[in-house]
């Protein structure tokens, strides 16, 4: 092990996955103090929060584009082009989050029912989607203010806000769920309020760090940012929708089978949010290394992030088979949801595995080189050619609901291995120029 690159790693990788952790903890807080409530409560704030990923999702695709300009053009010096291009992702952001925030508020009821036949479900849901809905513009902010802060050498910073906003979320929900027993909607109302929170501490922290760093609107290098956006957008999007239908042919399965799986969702967000920071380090380190010029470093380091992660992904499956029997009884459900929740954690424990090594090589390495078409051609591949397919025809199967996450668990298979042949073949290293 190269112990000063590791340190160099570890210097991002570790404030990226606490600040994952710290957030992943939003849903933890809400799903277990909403689990006291049973298992529509459960299932509806789940199916809320399942559509804004959507949103989400395109934020953090915008989120990775703002990272790979950021990266290289810090590697190269060029603060001009570093502000120009922010610029034009953090506006496309804003958009996008003001286009699914009026979805959001105008047809809650509606898109609820393509979750869910449950008239109770539905009804819980569009309150829950209606209020924390309005969070999408300060996650933008959170989101892409974060990723300058991470690129331009204070990596930490972010994890303060972030740190805050879970404070305020847990007082909050305790407040607004059982203080004033406003229920579901009470801890889509924290949640909004912890977002906002985040959002200024953010902005505040990047006025102090970065002084020189400001919006700078420009046309110039716009078709460089386009196209390496764009094919981001798509592919967060279309995977966030593949992962919607997935949550809507559990909801068809049955409202015990929805809360089971929604129940995994913190763990699934925790894990994989606790190994993002090598995805998250890759994008950085291996960027400024090929915005130098310098081949042969972006190799070594790229073996080494792959074979961190896997140690690191080991471990982790490890404790979540070994957690799982006590997680389950955090929640106020019957038996055979706890079972079936139970079930589904080890499922993931072992795909877990796989799924990093795809948000490392996929969504760090290749993408460092500013190859995003290429990793929207391999996800495309992974979840509409294999998953979706395979799901519904799963679900109308009838098989159990463990068994049916776990066939359409193999397009992570499917996808690593044509993610390891790319990278393999070394034609994602490129320079990006303005």
């Amino acid at each position: 092990m190269r112990k000063p690159f590791f340190r160099t790693v570890m210097t991002i990788a570790l404030p990226v996955a606490l600040q994952s952790l710290v957030q992943s903890s939003f849903s933890v807080v809400d799903q277990v103090m909403i689990g006291q409530l049973g298992e529509t409560a459960i299932t509806a704030i789940g199916f809320g929060g399942k559509f804004l990923s959507l949103a989400l999702m395109v934020i953090a695709g915008c989120a990775s584009a703002a990272g790979i300009l950021t990266a290289q053009y810090e590697g190269q010096a060029n603060r001009r082009a570093l502000e120009e291009s922010f610029c034009q992702v953090f506006l496309i952001s804003l958009a996008v989050s003001g286009l699914f925030l009026a979805v959001s508020t105008i047809l809650p009821g509606t898109i609820m029912g393509w979750y869910s036949p449950d008239a109770s479900v539905i009804s819980l849901a569009s309150g829950y989607l209606q209020i924390f809905a309005w969070s999408l513009p300060f996650s933008t902010v959170t989101s892409l203010y974060s990723v300058v802060l991470r690129c331009c050498g204070h990596p930490v910073s972010p994890l303060y806000a972030s740190g805050a906003g879970i404070l305020a979320n847990t007082a909050l929900n305790a407040l607004l769920i059982f203080g004033f027993g406003w229920g579901v909607q009470g801890a889509a109302l924290a949640s909004l309020l912890a977002q906002i929170l985040m959002a200024v501490m953010t902005w505040c922290l990047v006025r102090r760090n970065l002084p020189w760093f400001g919006l700078m609107p420009a046309v110039a290098g716009l078709k460089t940012v386009i196209v390496i956006l764009l094919p981001l957008v798509i592919t967060e999007f279309l995977w966030s929708l593949g992962e919607n239908i997935y949550s809507m042919v559990y909801g068809h399965m049955g409202t015990g089978a929805s809360a089971a799986m929604t129940m995994t969702i913190p763990l699934q967000s925790m894990t994989m949010g606790l190994l993002s920071g090598f995805s998250q380090a890759a994008a950085i380190l291996i960027g400024q290394r090929l915005g130098a010029q310098d081949r042969i470093g972006a190799w070594q380091d790229s073996l080494s992030l792959i074979r961190y992660s896997l140690s690191g992904s080991l471990i982790l499956a490890g404790l979540l088979c070994l957690g799982a029997p006590f997680y389950v009884r955090l929640y106020s459900v019957d038996e055979s949801v706890r079972q079936m929740c139970q079930q589904l954690i080890l499922v993931f424990a072992l795909f877990s595995i796989v799924k990093t090594q795809n948000m490392v090589l996929g969504g760090g390495v290749l993408r460092s080189g500013g190859k995003t078409a290429w990793v929207l051609a391999i996800d495309i591949t992974g979840t509409w050619g294999m998953g979706v397919p395979v799901a519904i025809w799963a679900g109308q199967a009838g098989f159990p609901v463990a068994m049916v996450y776990a066939l359409l668990s193999l397009e992570e298979v499917l996808r690593l291995a044509i993610t390891a042949g790319v990278f393999a073949s070394r034609k994602w290293m490129e320079t990006i120029r303005v």
